[in-house]
């Protein structure tokens, strides 16, 4: 009825996009006016009915071909809702349109390319989105992600510190991000030794395994230079982050602790892991974030006294942390001796 669609306007235009949705849903969509119809698409695009949305784009566009905007709303909605299809072929009639192009436009063209594993294609669109707007600094983040995927962890790293030197409203977890790519480095060098490690140790053939040692060296050495290299930068981010947000401090100290952990860094676990459990137990009032830094921080130390430095004793006191927090926690019954 035409009511719903001035109901649906109304909504739309007090932001109230849900309600908008539910009264657009039951106009007639053959007959809504072309502004109406563009406004029910935006309200679906701002509900997250993003099949909703290109539902009616769609429409929209048969029903009103000379009208680009239409096909940039179906671009939208297609590539949010991860359909990869028609978010490349809406980007590019849009790319290819005579409308004048947004920085915007090129970088859902880059999201749809890059859904589509068109990696290259994607960066581009990216850095053209960048050069059409330098504000626009999520789309070097894009790119460092892209180049994360396709390991290319060079890249991503000078695209990902890009993004932190000019962003002016850089949040923490930027900085997370930028550690985690270092911190994933050092783990892949890490893990390729260890699995030709296991390949190595199951070889049956006496004379192929004593072949396979030279390569193996070479690969610990890889890994042990990796770490070298790029674990002061993981604890140079974290501790950048803390100076720039100094309510993450415990975060900082959890992370770099289980990170080195993961890395068999044992004193960098130590130390981090230490600190951050004084902290914690000088609190009365723990968030349950911090109840879970407390708990997986005491167990990762208490397994590393015990199991590294073959030292039971000083592990008790983490393992008994563990216990008090959970008491069904299997490994700090077993340290403690409980049955």
């Amino acid at each position: 009825y035409p009511v719903d669609a001035e109901m649906g306007h109304n909504y739309y235009e007090q932001g109230n996009d849900e309600k908008a949705l539910e009264a657009f849903s039951k106009a007639n969509i053959n007959t809504i006016s072309e502004s109406y119809i563009a406004e029910y698409a935006l309200a679906a695009f701002a509900s997250g009915k993003y099949d909703k949305g290109l539902e009616v784009a769609k429409k929209a566009i048969q029903r009103f071909p000379k009208n680009d905007g239409f096909i940039r709303l179906a671009m939208f909605n297609a590539v949010e809702g991860k359909n990869v299809n028609d978010g490349l072929k809406f980007a590019e009639q849009l790319i290819n349109s005579d409308v004048e192009k947004r920085s915007n436009d090129y970088q859902y063209y880059g999201r749809a390319l890059q859904e589509a594993g068109r990696y290259e294609e994607a960066i581009q669109k990216f850095q053209k989105a960048f050069e059409m707007d330098n504000t626009t600094y999520v789309n070097l983040k894009k790119i460092s992600d892209v180049y994360e995927v396709m390991g290319n962890s060079e890249k991503a790293l000078e695209y990902s510190q890009m993004y932190l030197d000019k962003n002016p409203k850089v949040e923490a977890l930027d900085y997370d991000n930028l550690a985690s790519i270092y911190f994933k480095k050092i783990k892949s060098a890490k893990d390729e030794a260890d699995e030709f490690k296991k390949r190595m140790d199951n070889e049956a053939n006496a004379a192929a395994k004593k072949a396979m040692q030279s390569e193996y060296n070479a690969l610990v050495a890889k890994a042990n230079a990796e770490k070298a290299a790029s674990w002061p930068n993981v604890v140079d981010v974290y501790n950048k982050m803390v100076a720039k947000f100094p309510n993450t401090e415990n975060y900082s100290l959890f992370q770099k602790g289980h990170q080195a952990f993961v890395l068999e860094l044992d004193d960098e676990a130590i130390s981090n892991y230490t600190r951050l459990i004084g902290n914690l137990k000088a609190k009365s009032d723990l968030t349950d974030n911090e109840k879970y830094y407390l708990k997986a921080g005491s167990k990762e130390l208490g397994y590393i006294y015990w199991a590294s430095k073959n030292d039971l004793e000083a592990a008790k006191p983490y393992f008994q942390t563990v216990y008090d927090m959970d008491p069904n926690d299997s490994l700090a019954k077993q340290a403690l001796g409980i049955e």
